[in-house]
């Protein structure tokens, strides 16, 4: 893990981090209209304060020369925390490039700011996205379920913190010939144990995410979940016919 100590500006792996004078730097490059936000974390602001009352928040910058600026308060708990970079400051701003930006989006779920900003760094071929709630971005993929085709849907009530949830997972396959599961984010399964705990918190306004999976995977999952390899190539050739359709 690495742990920074707080100094006026710190070398990460591959970018900087300033822990000095946050406040006058990002103030100063929105005065010279250098930067805009593009990316707010509400959630932080709204959900979680701290002991002492000290509101947290994560703010996304975007500049000039290839330069994105991440504001963050209380570092301890924030994206760079979740990728092992520990400060030992009240805020900072860590200075990414257009990739490292991109990552922390996928990392939020915030699919619609990247089409936004970054559609040219995406694997996808364009079009109007008629509901963005429904689109995910997974390494630099976009993954529509309005423009996908469901193989086969599972449902599972299980009782987790004394309540009782409904594990969902729906199957889908793109005009790619790409799978990927759909799930809700207080799932057993979801990887990202940040937006689990997000979710959790949220109560009723449930999140989605997707996991990309293989064929070889796929097929498991699918004959695991009670399918039968008869019933996934008629569910396979259902989806030809579904994107001959549209």
């Amino acid at each position: 893990m690495k742990n920074l100590v707080s100094s006026e500006m710190i070398y990460g792996e591959n970018f900087k981090i300033y822990t000095e004078n946050t406040r006058g730097i990002i103030g100063k490059l929105i005065e010279k209209q250098e930067v805009i936000c593009i990316y707010d974390d509400f959630y932080k602001a709204i959900h979680k304060i701290g002991i002492w009352g000290t509101e947290e928040w994560e703010m996304l910058y975007m500049g000039t020369n290839n330069k994105y600026y991440l504001y963050v308060g209380v570092p301890r708990d924030s994206y760079l925390s979740q990728i092992n970079v520990i400060i030992n400051a009240n805020e900072c701003i860590a200075v990414f490039n257009e990739e490292q930006a991109i990552d922390y989006l996928e990392y939020r779920g915030a699919a619609t700011i990247i089409i936004e900003f970054f559609s040219e760094r995406l694997k996808w071929k364009k079009y109007k996205i008629d509901k963005p709630t429904l689109c995910f971005v997974k390494n630099r993929r976009v993954f529509d379920i309005n423009k996908s085709y469901a193989l086969k849907i599972h449902t599972n009530e299980y009782i987790r913190y004394g309540q009782i949830k409904s594990e969902y997972e729906e199957l889908f396959i793109n005009s790619k010939g790409e799978y990927f599961l759909y799930v809700l984010e207080y799932s057993v399964r979801t990887v990202n144990s940040n937006r689990y705990f997000r979710n959790k918190e949220e109560g009723e306004e449930k999140k989605g995410d997707v996991l990309p999976m293989g064929k070889e995977e796929t097929i498991r999952w699918f004959l695991y979940r009670g399918g039968s390899s008869e019933q996934f190539n008629i569910e396979i050739e259902k989806s030809r016919l579904y994107f001959n359709k549209i």
